[in-house]
């Protein structure tokens, strides 16, 4: 649900917590991968005096998956700890409990990740997972994007030129798909192009996965702000 691969080519912006506590600038390209049974969170700052966003990182619902709608919805509420271990014989429950999240800990935004090629064909169960995940975060007030991946694959006009990404019919019509089943509205979803096996950045790619993080931080600081 909270998921990102992100390429950065960014020289004042720097990733001040990652795995192993790396700390890298972002002057040249870099890849976080991460562990699908974990919750991770990555900081990232543009300056040692602004204020720092975290993206937080936890595996999809698939059947078998370790992550249960119990856990996600623990995460919005900010009781899930950077490094938990997802177990699905055994969700969070009440077991954390005597954590007393603050704002800062809480999530400020849900982000659901989706393939352009597979938003069609994914089981009617985990739609429905993701929906009762959405319905609590609206409870909350949390807003809510889509992120809609692989928009080269599902268009030939769009794989050619990116720049058509809006002015496909194609990819207009995936949007509608996953605006049915998901119930996020149009404007709330972002169609992007993921890095896959470019050895270099590419500006277009990254125009609009920049595009997409803006307006997910926008909306992020709007829910911080009203709290």
């Amino acid at each position: 649900m909270v998921a990102f691969h992100l390429n950065f080519n960014y020289p004042e912006m720097k990733v001040i917590s990652k795995p192993q506590d790396q700390e890298v600038y972002l002057g040249s390209e870099i890849t976080l991968s991460f562990e699908v049974d974990k919750y991770k969170t990555y900081t990232f700052q543009h300056c040692k005096n602004c204020e720092p966003f975290v993206i937080g990182d936890i595996m999809g619902l698939e059947e078998g998956g370790a992550v249960t709608t119990e856990d996600i919805i623990n995460i919005l509420k900010g009781h899930v700890k950077d490094n938990y271990k997802f177990q699905p014989d055994a969700p969070l429950g009440t077991r954390h409990c005597d954590y007393n999240p603050s704002l800062r800990d809480q999530i400020h935004c849900l982000v659901n990740v989706v393939s352009a090629n597979q938003i069609s064909l994914m089981q009617d169960d985990v739609i429905q997972k993701m929906r009762h995940i959405r319905e609590a975060a609206s409870d909350m007030g949390i807003p809510q994007v889509v992120i809609m991946t692989m928009v080269d694959e599902a268009c030939p006009i769009v794989h050619n030129n990116l720049n058509k990404i809006y002015r496909s019919a194609k990819i207009k019509e995936k949007m509608e798909v996953c605006h049915t089943r998901l119930g996020v509205p149009m404007s709330f979803i972002f169609p992007v192009k993921n890095y896959h096996a470019e050895t270099s950045l590419n500006p277009e790619v990254d125009y609009i996965l920049l595009h997409a993080l803006k307006h997910i931080i926008r909306l992020a600081n709007d829910y911080a702000d009203n709290q």
